[in-house]
């Protein structure tokens, strides 16, 4: 299997991985916009900035 240290995942597996789990509770324009954000996470300014891009997104019955 992919992801260990003695055969590591690629960027495209990861990004893949990350949105089809983001894909439960984000929009898909959200969960990419959270991937780019995470991409240049060490660049931010304040981390707290990404908090609302991990916001669920609305649905319709969802409680």
């Amino acid at each position: 299997a992919r992801g260990y240290p003695d055969r590591p995942a690629s960027d495209a597996e990861l990004d893949a991985k990350f949105l089809s789990c983001a894909a439960a509770t984000l929009r898909d324009d959200a969960a990419r916009a959270a991937l780019e954000a995470l991409r240049d996470i060490e660049r931010a300014s304040d981390v707290r900035l990404l908090t609302p891009l991990f916001q669920m997104a609305d649905r319709p019955n969802s409680q």
